[in-house]
């Protein structure tokens, strides 16, 4: 097993949460939120370690930050969700634990939201609007802006902790009813919200409906 230390490939890390969404069971890991999850944990790394977590630049895109090699790695999926076999995907490597941190991190704060919301978010706040020129394509995003950002998208976490929690029972409990093939909590969302509900009442309860 290869063993690695940032910065490390951005690719490498894309294939990270690749993974991570596989293992996740999440089917909507597209290239805008892949890129956008790769951003964060740059933000955050840069920031707790004072070095770069990837050695490609970012550059500011009309659609937020992007890291053009992975983008052309992965454009063929379009706005699908990524998928790949083991065989495609590459022999796994051991990151070091302060990435796989970062990494982990990020996801659990920020893997819930869609690849436009984590598109508006990275509008709304950090360093793409100042940066970012509709005549240049390939704006570079200086590294030290990247990292001085992580407090804002930290705090943005923090504001929204409930929230993605709630988030995160409620794909669990997608994840679980389709795999039982059940089709009202299949197919209807507010058959799942209900019984998000019931669970933060009352476990007992939600665990019954879904066994």
């Amino acid at each position: 097993m290869t063993h690695y230390q940032a910065p490390l490939s951005a690719s490498l890390v894309a294939k990270w949460f690749v993974r991570r969404a596989e293992a996740a069971h999440a089917t909507d890991l597209d290239n805008m939120k892949l890129q956008k999850l790769l951003f964060l944990s740059h933000s955050r790394y840069m920031h707790d370690h004072g070095r770069p977590l990837v050695r490609e630049r970012v550059e500011a895109w009309k659609h937020g930050p992007v890291i053009d090699v992975v983008y052309q790695e992965y454009k063929s999926y379009g706005s699908s969700c990524i998928h790949q076999s083991l065989a495609e995907n590459g022999p796994w490597v051991r990151l070091p634990d302060d990435v796989v941190g970062a990494l982990e991190n990020v996801w659990e704060s920020f893997g819930v939201l869609s690849g436009w919301a984590l598109r508006e978010l990275t509008h709304e706040i950090g360093p793409w609007q100042s940066f970012y020129d509709s005549r240049s394509l390939h704006t570079e995003i200086p590294i030290t802006a990247i990292g001085s950002a992580w407090p804002l998208f930290k705090t943005h976490a923090a504001d929204r902790g409930p929230e993605a929690a709630a988030l995160r029972r409620l794909e669990e409990l997608r994840r679980r009813a389709a795999a039982r093939s059940l089709p009202d909590m299949k197919t209807n969302t507010e058959a799942l919200r209900q019984a998000y509900e019931s669970w933060s009442e009352s476990r007992t309860e939600a665990t019954t409906l879904l066994s």
